[in-house]
């Protein structure tokens, strides 16, 4: 917020929900607006003018086809896809997509790459969360588990969501099957 949106620190209130109730007359809220069956519907009126505001400084990144791959996530070691290299091998090869690794970006980087991107997949968490500004129409590919937040950020957006759970083993660490994984990919791409 400091340097994308150049608002100064004296202007910053954290907020501790369990100790105070707060009154602003302008507010960027970082998690989720949402009831309890999704997003409200304001959410998105929240991220176009988001956009809105950031859109003028961050480069548009042309990647239509985007790969967001969590190998170098060092911290969740507990959800490594052991065949992502492989994986992202395939979706190189067949379809052109760029292997992006989320973390590695600042902030307007991330968001002018989704912004911009046409189809976007890899395993399911935070990085594929990133699609809130994700244009609608947008294809969702998600590797593993079905995931519900995933769902409703693709029903806010106007996305089309697509899960892989079929042939995806979890054991500590995440492999998925590759003959499945091409198959679904070329008709996530068709």
């Amino acid at each position: 917020m400091r340097e994308d949106l150049v608002i100064g620190e004296e202007l910053i209130e954290l907020y501790r929900p369990d100790a105070e109730c707060v009154l602003l007359r302008q507010a960027i809220l970082p998690t989720m607006v949402h009831r309890d069956n999704g997003f409200h519907p304001e959410a998105n009126v929240l991220l176009a003018e988001l956009m809105e505001e950031l859109r003028p400084e961050f480069p548009p990144l042309a990647m239509p086809r985007v790969f967001m791959t969590r190998s170098g996530f060092a911290s969740h070691s507990t959800r490594k896809c052991v065949n992502e290299a492989k994986l992202i091998d395939y979706a190189q090869a067949r379809h052109g997509f760029v292997p992006i690794s989320m973390e590695k970006l600042n902030w307007r980087e991330q968001i002018g790459l989704v912004a911009n991107a046409r189809i976007l997949t890899g395993l399911f968490g935070s990085a594929l969360h990133g699609a809130l500004f994700a244009q609608p129409g947008t294809r969702i590919a998600s590797l593993g588990l079905l995931n519900n937040v995933q769902s409703e950020i693709g029903a806010l957006r106007g996305h089309h969501m697509a899960f892989l759970t079929k042939g995806f083993v979890s054991n500590g660490d995440v492999t998925i099957d590759e003959a499945t994984f091409v198959r679904f990919l070329d008709e996530v791409c068709a």
